[in-house]
């Protein structure tokens, strides 16, 4: 959130934003053992799991990102453009 924007909330909004955002990370647990229920649920289905290594999953996930950021900036060459710049590392 713009750090202006968060100045003007009340102190019971921004009470009630950090509220829900720690209840939103709490549910970090949930998520991570319910990707090892599904990866074991589909380990016994015949699928086999793979593994990158290092410098493949890196070329993974920047080609994948490539490939989002360019359907947005397609969708939108302005807005997509200025989110990639906000947004990326």
């Amino acid at each position: 959130m713009n750090l202006d924007t968060w100045k003007k909330l009340t102190a019971a909004q921004r009470d009630f934003l950090q509220k829900q955002a720690a209840a939103l990370e709490a549910q970090n647990d949930f998520w991570k053992q319910y990707a090892d229920d599904e990866t074991k649920r589909q380990a016994q289905a015949g699928l086999k799991t793979i593994t990158f290594d290092a410098a493949t999953a890196k070329q993974y996930v920047d080609r994948a990102y490539d490939v989002g950021w360019a359907g947005a900036i397609k969708a939108s060459p302005e807005h997509g453009a200025r989110l990639k710049q906000l947004l990326s590392k």
